[in-house]
């Protein structure tokens, strides 16, 4: 039964992952946005052909939920920016922790990069976390989960 109620939690949380809106959810400063894919960032392909990124750090970034790239502000010739998006129906530090390492690793390969998490609920300790590491948090309600 353990298991039945492991793998429906599973598809659940994938659900909720399918259905968020990222991009609705941008907030005022990025405008634009649009998911897009690992292969599709040309930077990332040159760190990883450079081996500036290993394999395993690509396989790292290619995991996001999410991946947006959206401009800082209005205009074609506003700079773009890419966010590093986690989504979980409850975020919690392994969450924030992983969007945080992710937009780092895109950082190293030269993107201006900003890590998100984002679902209905946040721990106290993802909050806390979420601050010290400069995370912003995207959730559907605002009160932290027990």
């Amino acid at each position: 039964m353990d298991r039945v109620e492991c793998k429906l939690g599973n598809l659940e949380g994938s659900d909720y992952e399918r259905k968020f809106n990222v991009l609705s959810r941008l907030g005022p400063d990025l405008g634009r946005g649009e998911r897009t894919y690992i292969g599709n960032i040309d930077a990332l392909m040159r760190a990883r052909s450079t081996g500036a990124l290993s394999e395993a750090e690509i396989e790292q970034i290619a995991s996001l939920d999410y991946i947006i790239r959206a401009r800082r502000g209005p205009g074609a010739d506003a700079p773009e920016v890419f966010i590093a998006c986690e989504i979980s129906m409850t975020v919690d530090a392994r969450d924030v922790r992983r969007a945080a390492e992710r937009a780092g690793l895109m950082g190293r390969a030269g993107l201006d990069s900003v890590a998100y998490a984002g679902g209905q609920v946040v721990t106290q300790e993802a909050a806390t976390l979420a601050a010290e590491l400069g995370v912003a948090l995207v959730i559907d309600r605002a009160e932290p989960a027990a």
